[in-house]
């Protein structure tokens, strides 16, 4: 667990297509988000470092997927990726919860959401761009942020 001090790497990404043997329902989510959400913004997930490496925590429609990696070497590829413009990095301090429990859908960006802390916003992002653009405002002197900057729609 991280404590309320601690930093945690967002990266947004687009998701990844669905291969020829998912089921129907993982195609259907696929083309939706591929539609409906911005280029470079259509999913993300968290990465918390320590001293012997690194937590992944990706929020997936099935489920939550948690992988632990030894050294500090993804960081250096994602920071590459970054750097290419394949994805968008933003670096977060966590915020102690504000205690009141959060209803609606398991989306990546609840989950990043309720794991950063985030205050309660009304209505709230709900697309990977608009969580991204908060963070933004949020962190504007403290988070650094990493990556080519997506076109404004």
């Amino acid at each position: 667990m991280t404590s309320s001090s601690e930093k945690i790497l967002v990266v947004f990404c687009d998701n990844h297509p669905a291969a020829p043997g998912d089921p129907l329902r993982a195609k259907l989510l696929y083309a939706f988000l591929r539609r409906f959400l911005r280029p470079g913004f259509r999913h993300c997930f968290a990465v918390i470092p320590d001293r012997d490496g690194l937590t992944i925590l990706d929020p997936r429609s099935d489920g939550l997927r948690v992988e632990r990696l030894r050294g500090h070497g993804y960081l250096a590829d994602l920071q590459f990726s970054a750097d290419c413009g394949l994805l968008r990095l933003a670096v977060v301090a966590r915020r102690a919860p504000d205690g009141n429990p959060r209803v609606g859908f398991y989306t990546c960006v609840g989950f990043i959401t309720r794991l950063l802390g985030l205050p309660r916003m009304r209505p709230g992002p709900i697309s990977p761009y608009q969580l991204y653009s908060e963070l933004q405002r949020i962190e504007c002197g403290e988070g650094a942020k990493h990556g080519r900057q997506a076109k404004s729609a």
